[in-house]
């Protein structure tokens, strides 16, 4: 028997803690809590986890797909002067002997229409060249 000047230890705080959440815990609770918690963890890091700087414009880098885009080749008509409405299918002269040299009028050039993603811009850019995960984070 024990007298009353013994000391007894008792579980230490951070194990009954756990024991009680684990006991208490509710899958359908746990995902939101994990979702809460890793937009609160970006949002105070963001200045150091972020790629890139979420108010620089860069034009030349404007509306790029995410990387799991492809590049999207068109076949367009080599022509003295592009018809309004017909852009989508003419390349003037001047363009295509910077894509081919051997160009003449009337030949079929083929054009990247769309950029590939690339690992620059994870989630691609927005009309302002904005980096889109920079912007979200």
């Amino acid at each position: 028997m024990a007298d009353a000047t013994t000391f007894v230890p008792t579980r230490p705080f951070l194990e009954r803690v756990l024991r009680a959440v684990l006991r208490w815990r509710r899958p359908v609770l746990i995902i939101p809590v994990i979702v809460l918690t890793s937009v609160v963890v970006a949002g105070i890091t963001a200045d150091w986890i972020a790629p890139h700087d979420p108010n620089t414009n860069n034009l030349r880098d404007r509306l790029l797909p995410g990387f799991w885009g492809t590049e999207e080749i068109t076949t367009k008509t080599v022509v003295a002067a592009v018809e309004i409405g017909l852009g989508h299918k003419q390349i003037s002269e001047f363009d295509a002997l910077k894509l081919n040299p051997d160009a003449v009028l009337g030949d079929q050039v083929d054009v990247v229409t769309r950029q590939g993603g690339s690992a620059k811009y994870l989630l691609g850019t927005d009309h302002l060249g904005r980096d889109l995960l920079t912007r979200i984070i």
